[in-house]
């Protein structure tokens, strides 16, 4: 009976988070500002499934998905690329500390272990391929990236949640 309740509740968790939260999400960073087929939700797990089916976004995947998961609503890969925006990093940020409060382990257990750091730094960095149709503006740097790519790097300060700007290269060639 034990995994029936952990599946209701992941399952209660991942709707919880894609619908509602990212809808709420969306407003609140300014990413949706008017009505539009192509809502908070739409959009977060539209990107999240080209990348956990392909490993990389790319525009045409992009409006394929959508109609998969909303046959009635249609999206042009150029709307997609109208959102990419500073709204979106916003909007992908906050989504991304929400995801890390849904599935950190609980804070009463880890709290103690971590009680005689001062801070608890968290570094990801990730390289991301971008369409073909940004090369210019996001240069692949070889190697198994695509043509278009970013290196995205987050590093977050576990004890207080906080996003921390890195004053070190992390191995990352200045430019």
């Amino acid at each position: 009976m034990t995994t029936l309740n952990s599946t209701n509740t992941y399952h209660n968790q991942a709707h919880q988070f894609f619908e509602k939260t990212a809808n709420e999400k969306a407003q609140e960073t300014k990413f949706v500002q008017r009505q539009s087929p192509l809502t908070g939700s739409l959009f977060l797990l539209t990107l999240v499934l080209c990348v956990l089916q392909s490993g990389e976004i790319l525009l045409p995947q992009l409006s394929k998905t959508v109609s998969k998961i909303e046959p009635e609503v249609e999206v042009s890969g150029q709307a997609f690329k109208e959102r990419f925006s500073a709204f979106a990093v916003k909007f992908l940020k906050v989504m991304f500390a929400e995801a890390l409060k849904v599935t950190a382990p609980n804070e009463a257990q880890v709290v103690p272990l971590l009680s005689s750091f001062s801070e608890v730094n968290l570094l990801d960095s990730s390289v991301v391929n971008l369409p073909e149709a940004v090369e210019k503006e996001f240069p692949g740097h070889g190697g198994v990236s695509g043509k278009a790519a970013a290196k995205v790097y987050l590093l977050l300060e576990w004890l207080s949640g906080a996003y921390k700007k890195s004053t070190r290269s992390w191995g990352v060639k200045q430019q």
